[in-house]
């Protein structure tokens, strides 16, 4: 190259990166991540599944996660688990292969960006477990336990538990609700990502210079939020009364409010879900509705004025509502949803009796 024009030319068609950084981007390799990075991503998969919500990624084969993680966690021995090596082994495999198909570029250039933001919850577990550890007061038999994941609130005073087992006493609710309060992300949120990667990657050569490293973005929220307010999404496609009649959805009520409804089929959840992000949305994939019907019916909230859709999950072990962008819903609301909504309070505390 001669002059300033060719490498500026260059600079651009590398998506705004100089010559070495795309360099360095195309020797991502799974094997060295692999021996690099593995110690850490187990240890992060064992944070984030310790948090309230979980990831729903981890059931779906049986080599993710189980009594075989004491090793790396507990230090056990490998006379006890001699699978380990294979186990590991596996789930890392898995686990680099669910990132690989996140990321939208041929040289898969973001795949470790992927693997830095997920492994952040190690830092994040360690800080607040020191917080638990130096803040939190004994329960009533006096005895903490040894991790925030395993506080158990059965434990404490039940006047100090919502009518859904929500502890809303004095003492602070340790228990995490999903590894995005770790700064990280679930994997079971592959589609969403890769979505927004997709956006992100098309965006770049429209965007300042300073923008176009992704490294910027310190967790993926932060990312999905520069995204969206770029793209300007709005809220999701209003549910019409040819979604409410089909014979696989149950229509709660449809008036003034919005509408209130449960699928009974994976392709009735798309479409009462059309415009949202929920993976039991996913079109080619019906796992994770599966997953989750099995446990409870999903009530899906289209609400009025504003067209806001709600996705809420009342199940044994309580209640997990989530917004159009797959976020968990504010207290706040939480609380109107279970205590002050004239359709959505009478359903929540019906379903929640189904478990009694």
């Amino acid at each position: 190259m001669n002059n300033m024009q060719d490498i500026l030319k260059a600079y651009y068609a590398a998506g705004g990166k100089t010559l070495f950084e795309t360099e360095i981007l195309l020797e991502y390799n799974r094997a060295t991540t692999t021996s690099k990075w593995g110690d850490k991503i187990l240890l992060a998969a064992y944070a984030n599944a310790g948090t309230g919500d979980g990831d729903n990624w981890f059931a779906l084969a049986d080599n993710r996660l189980g009594p075989w993680m004491e090793v790396m966690t507990k230090g056990a021995s490998l006379e006890k688990y001699p699978e380990y090596p294979r186990k590991r082994q596996e789930f890392l495999t898995d686990f680099l292969s669910t990132l690989e198909n996140m990321d939208p570029t041929q040289n898969k250039q973001y795949v470790m960006w992927l693997v830095k933001k997920y492994t952040q919850s190690i830092k994040a577990d360690q800080a607040h477990q020191q917080r638990y550890q130096r803040e939190a007061n004994p329960n009533i038999q006096n005895v903490m336990a040894p991790h925030w994941s395993q506080w158990d609130y059965d434990l404490l005073d039940p006047e100090e538990l919502d009518s859904l087992g929500n502890y809303i006493g004095d003492e602070e609710e340790w228990l995490l609700a999903e590894p995005r309060d770790l700064n990280s992300f679930k994997l079971e949120d592959a589609a969403q990502i890769k979505r927004m990667l997709t956006h992100y990657h098309n965006l770049k050569p429209q965007l300042p210079v300073e923008q176009r490293d992704i490294n910027r973005f310190k967790t993926v929220e932060r990312l999905e939020d520069f995204v969206d307010k770029i793209m300007d999404g709005q809220p999701g496609a209003d549910t019409d009364d040819a979604t409410l009649n089909r014979t696989d959805v149950e229509t709660i009520y449809s008036g003034p409010l919005g509408t209130v409804a449960i699928p009974h089929s994976h392709e009735a959840s798309c479409e009462l879900g059309s415009g949202t992000r929920w993976c039991t949305t996913e079109q080619d994939n019906d796992t994770y509705f599966r997953q989750y019907a099995e446990q409870g019916d999903l009530i899906i909230y289209n609400e009025k004025p504003g067209n806001q859709k709600y996705q809420i999950h009342v199940t044994a072990d309580g209640i997990e509502a989530r917004d159009r962008r797959d976020r968990r819903i504010t207290a706040q609301k939480e609380q109107e949803f279970v205590n002050t909504h004239p359709v959505l309070s009478k359903l929540i505390k019906q379903k929640q009796a189904e478990f009694k």
